[in-house]
């Protein structure tokens, strides 16, 4: 945990004072991270850097309807939820208001979560959900309808994605254009997830 208390001191303290404006204050606070997350003592597993750039390609190369959301499976500390959070206010084609869904087991670090997305003033955009992501996914579709996601960010145990992935499937939740993006899919590996993004028809 003290890694976690140190990084909330160390945006605390470096977070410029005041009301928080979108996206501005939100990028602010993801340098903040990366900046944290780059430090030889303090390091920190936030997907920065290219990762970072694939999400935003990811998020921009398909055309959003308004009623479209995009879902996180593993918030950790709210880094790339704030980021679609960002990318949601700017690209989102309408009302940015509960349209990104994240998801944390760890009631300790959605804690941290909702307080740095609250801090980036983007509370209204993200809801953070607690709990494993195979019992939390059929509310998100009670919340946003059938087809409503628009792209999903797989970022905790990557040996679990396909059947995760398989859930969205079975119960309608996937949009038609819908673009899945996986982090850990070679350490520890997702080599299910990978098969069936190769061969499965729907993708």
């Amino acid at each position: 945990w003290d890694k976690l208390s140190s990084v909330i001191d160390f945006v605390e303290r470096r977070l410029s004072p005041g009301e928080p404006k979108v996206p501005g204050t939100a990028l602010e606070l993801l340098q903040l991270l990366e900046t944290f997350a780059q430090s030889r003592e303090h390091w920190l597993k936030v997907a920065g850097g290219a990762k970072a750039e694939v999400l935003e390609h990811s998020f921009q190369s398909r055309r959003w309807a308004a009623f479209e959301v995009a879902v996180e499976c593993g918030a950790f500390v709210g880094y790339s939820a704030t980021r679609l959070a960002a990318q949601m206010h700017r690209f989102g084609n309408g009302p940015a208001t509960a349209r990104v869904m994240t998801i944390e087991v760890d009631p300790v670090q959605a804690c941290i979560a909702r307080h740095f997305i609250d801090l980036a003033g983007v509370s209204q955009i993200v809801e953070v959900s607690v709990g494993q992501v195979r019992d939390v996914l059929p509310k998100g579709l009670e919340s946003f309808g059938t087809a409503s996601m628009g792209l999903v960010f797989m970022d905790y145990k990557g040996t679990i994605f396909h059947s995760d992935l398989e859930l969205l499937e079975n119960i309608g939740a996937l949009s038609r254009n819908c673009i899945e993006v996986a982090d850990n899919v070679a350490l520890p590996g997702a080599p299910l997830l990978l098969w069936h993004l190769a061969f499965s028809p729907s993708w």
